[in-house]
């Protein structure tokens, strides 16, 4: 099992495929697949959105896992709920976001926790999963167990 960078594209090209059978990863539950779950609309769309950069072709993965995307979306939601850009409210309307469902899952903050996602969110995934048409780029199959 290793990190995510473990489903970039230039690490898989050095293995032979057989090597990938045997290689699982951490990644977000709402980047993946099984026989009980399938990815969100807005996981689709951002799939489908990477496609359009050729730069991102190989890396989806990383760049799905920055905190980058529901970070700046949950920053404008505050900011345009409170119709100010004060950083000591911000501070604190970002340390009340309760339920936002975002691209890696559903964000619950307090004033001590800002980590966001508890560890449901997490799952074990199958590297040779991105062989199969429903990775598209993104997604992986939850490992067995998951």
């Amino acid at each position: 099992v290793g990190i995510n960078v473990i489903f970039r594209k230039p690490l898989r090209d050095l293995l032979p495929d057989n090597a990938l059978d045997n290689l699982y990863g951490h990644t977000y539950r709402t980047l993946t697949w099984s026989d009980s779950y399938e990815p969100g609309e807005k996981q689709k769309q951002f799939a489908e959105s990477l496609k359009k950069h050729d730069i991102a072709a190989g890396a989806e993965v990383p760049i799905a896992h920055g905190p980058f995307y529901d970070f700046i979306h949950m920053l404008k939601l505050v900011i345009d709920d409170q119709k100010d850009f004060d950083v000591e409210k911000t501070k604190a309307a970002m340390d009340n976001v309760k339920g936002y469902e975002g691209l890696l899952g559903t964000f619950n903050f307090t004033p001590k926790q800002h980590c966001g996602l508890d560890d449901s969110a997490i799952v074990i995934a199958e590297v040779a999963s991105v062989r199969d048409e429903k990775a598209n780029g993104l997604f992986r199959k939850q490992a067995p167990g998951q």
